[in-house]
C-alpha cells in the first residue's frame, strides 16, 4: 500500500513540475527587425493621384507612437488627414484624406519614426509616403541648418519652409497662410533637408513655434529667414538664425492700485511710452514714475491737496496714441518699506543696491554709517537710479571681511515726505581662494560685442561691454558651470537688438563658446574664443 502510495506522489510531482515549465517560459531571442511593407495602394511615388485613402499592409501588427510631433506633411493640408489605427494594433496603416488636393502638386507624408511593431516597439525608419497630382514627382531640394542662435543647443525642433513667391505673394503672407512645402530639423544637428520640390523662386522662412500651425505669431515665435530668393534648382546650402522679435508696443487698460498710485501695464518697447495728465488739476499736483522691468509696467505715482474723484490720461509712444480715464478709489497706501541686494555675502565688485517700494526722492548720506569687521569707516559713493527707484552704493571690499551698513531714521525720503526706520544690513566677503578667475582671448571679433556669461538656465552672471581687442577679464566668479556668449553689437547702442521680419532686417549676431566652463575655486582659466 505504501509503494503504491509513493507511485501517486512522484507522479502528482512530475506533473506539477510539467504545468510550471509551461507557465514560464525561459524567453527566446528577442524581435529587432521593424515590421516590413507588403503592399501599399495607390503605390507610393503614385502620380496623377485622386484617391481619398491609401492603405499600407505591414507583415505583422503595427501601431502608432507620437504621431503628432513626428508626422510632417507637405505642402501643409489645412484639414489633417485621419490616420488609423489609433491607439489599437493593425496590420493595415490607413490614411484617409479629408482636405482636397492641389493641382499638378508633389505630397510627401513623412511619419518619422512613429510606426512601430506592437511587440518590441521597433520603429519603421522614416518612412515616408510621396505622390503627385500631375504627371510627374517634383525632385529638387533645399538643405541647410536652422539654428535659435540665443541657445547653445537645440531645444526643440524648427520648422523650416518654402513660400512659393508668385504674383500673390507679400512677406506677410507668414502671418496669415501655411508654405508652400515644409520639413524640419533634427534633433542634433539642426540640419534641414526640404525634399519633392519644384523649380520655381521661393523665400525660405523657419519657424520654432508653439503650436506648430506653420503660421507665424509675433511675440511667441522664433522666427529666422534668408533675405534673398531662392532659385530653384541649386545646390546651395543655407544658414537660418532664428530670433524672437520685440512685439509691438500695445499699452494695457490703466488700473488703480493704492492711493496715489497708478499702473500702466504695456506690450512691448515700454521705456519709451510717454504718460501725459490732461485733467485739470491744482498746483501742488506732483507726480513720478518708475519702471517695474519684471511685470512689463510703468508706475505712476502722485500727490496734491486736492482730492479728485477721477484722472485722465494720453498715453504716446511713437506715433500711437491712447486716451484713458481712471476712476480713484480710497485704497490704504503701503508704508515705507526699503530692501537690499546682495543679501548676507557680497562679491568684491558687486555693488550695494537699496530699494524701496515707494519712489525714493532723497538720500541723506550724514546719517548712514558703513564700518568693516574692525569698526572702522568705510567710505562710500552712491547715486540714485529714479526710474528703478533704486540707490546704488559704491565701496572697496576687501576679502574675508565683514561690513554693517547702517541707515539711521531719515536717512531716505520718499515721495511723499514719511522717511525709513533704522536700517540694518550685514554683509559679507568671502577669501580670494574662495573664487575663481576667467580670462578670454577673443580671436577674429568684430567690435563693439557684448561679452556675456551665463548659468546653465541662460540667466547672466556676468557681463561687459568690448571696444577693442585684447584679453577680457572676469575676476571673483563663484565656482560652478558656466556658458560663454558674445553679442555683436552692430548699432553700436550697448544692447542686443532682435531682429524684424518685414523690415528684413536680421537679428545682432550671438555666437556661443562650444564648451562650458567649469570655475574652480582658487583657479585661473585661460581660453581662446574663436569666433567663425
Amino acid at each position: 500500500m505504501l509503494k503504491r502510495l509513493s507511485f501517486w506522489v512522484i507522479g502528482l510531482i512530475l506533473i506539477l513540475q510539467s504545468c510550471a515549465n509551461r507557465g514560464n517560459p525561459s524567453g527566446g531571442i528577442i524581435d529587432e527587425d521593424p515590421p516590413m511593407i507588403l503592399q501599399m495602394t495607390p503605390e507610393n511615388y503614385s502620380v496623377n493621384f485622386s484617391a481619398k485613402e491609401i492603405i499600407i499592409v505591414f507583415d505583422e501588427y503595427v501601431k502608432l507612437k507620437n504621431l503628432q510631433q513626428q508626422l510632417i506633411i507637405s505642402p501643409p493640408m489645412n484639414t489633417q488627414p485621419e490616420i488609423l489605427p489609433m491607439g489599437t494594433a493593425s496590420k493595415k496603416l490607413t490614411i484617409r484624406l479629408i482636405d482636397s488636393l492641389l493641382p499638378e502638386t508633389t505630397y510627401a507624408l513623412s511619419f518619422g519614426e512613429s510606426i512601430i511593431d506592437n511587440n518590441e516597439g521597433n520603429p519603421y525608419p522614416f518612412f515616408k509616403y510621396v505622390f503627385s497630382t500631375g504627371e510627374y514627382i517634383d525632385s529638387l531640394k533645399v538643405s541647410g541648418v536652422a539654428i535659435n542662435s540665443e541657445n547653445r543647443e537645440p531645444k526643440s525642433i524648427i520648422a523650416v519652409m518654402l513660400y512659393e513667391i508668385d504674383s500673390t505673394y507679400k512677406d506677410s503672407i507668414v502671418y496669415q497662410k501655411k508654405p508652400k512645402y515644409v520639413s524640419q530639423t533634427t534633433d542634433s544637428t539642426s540640419g534641414f533637408l526640404i525634399e519633392n520640390v519644384k523649380s520655381g523662386s521661393y523665400k525660405l522662412i523657419a519657424l520654432e513655434e508653439e503650436s506648430r500651425d506653420y503660421t507665424y505669431q509675433q511675440g511667441k515665435d522664433y522666427i529666422g529667414f534668408v533675405e534673398k530668393e531662392i532659385s530653384l534648382p541649386t545646390e546651395e546650402s543655407f544658414v537660418l538664425n532664428l530670433f524672437k522679435e520685440d512685439v509691438e508696443f500695445k499699452p494695457k487698460k490703466v488700473k488703480q492700485m493704492t492711493n496715489n498710485k497708478l499702473v500702466f501695464g504695456f506690450e512691448g518697447p515700454g521705456k519709451k511710452m510717454h504718460i501725459s495728465l490732461i485733467s485739470k488739476v491744482d498746483s501742488s499736483f506732483r507726480s513720478r514714475i518708475t519702471l517695474d522691468q519684471k511685470t512689463d509696467s510703468l508706475y505712476y505715482w502722485y500727490r496734491s491737496s486736492t482730492p479728485y474723484d477721477s484722472l485722465q490720461f494720453v498715453t504716446s509712444h511713437l506715433s500711437l496714441k491712447d486716451s484713458s480715464t481712471v476712476q480713484l478709489r480710497d485704497i490704504k497706501r503701503d508704508s515705507l518699506i526699503v530692501t537690499s541686494r546682495p543679501q548676507s555675502s557680497i562679491n568684491l565688485n558687486e555693488q550695494l543696491i537699496l530699494t524701496a517700494n515707494l519712489p525714493l526722492v532723497k538720500v541723506d548720506d550724514t546719517l548712514i554709517n558703513l564700518v568693516d569687521q574692525d569698526t572702522l569707516p568705510v567710505l562710500f559713493q552712491f547715486k540714485i537710479d529714479s526710474l528703478a527707484n533704486e540707490v546704488i552704493f559704491d565701496f572697496e571690499k576687501k576679502p574675508s571681511n565683514n561690513y554693517v551698513f547702517k541707515a539711521f531714521p531719515g536717512a531716505f525720503t520718499d515721495f511723499f515726505d514719511t522717511v525709513n526706520d533704522t536700517l540694518n544690513f550685514r554683509l559679507r566677503t568671502k577669501s580670494l581662494d574662495d573664487y575663481g578667475n576667467l580670462r578670454i582671448n577673443l580671436n577674429n571679433a568684430s567690435y563693439p560685442a557684448i561679452l556675456q556669461l551665463v548659468d546653465r538656465s541662460g540667466d547672466i552672471k556676468r557681463e561687459t561691454y568690448v571696444t577693442q581687442a585684447g584679453p577680457v577679464d572676469f575676476q571673483f566668479l563663484n565656482p560652478g558651470i558656466y556658458y560663454l556668449r558674445l553679442i555683436a553689437d552692430t548699432n553700436k547702442n550697448g544692447i542686443y537688438d532682435s531682429g524684424r521680419f518685414l523690415e528684413r532686417r536680421q537679428g545682432e549676431r550671438i555666437s556661443h563658446y562650444p564648451e562650458s566652463l567649469d570655475i574652480r575655486a582658487g583657479w585661473d582659466e585661460i581660453i581662446e574664443f574663436t569666433l567663425d
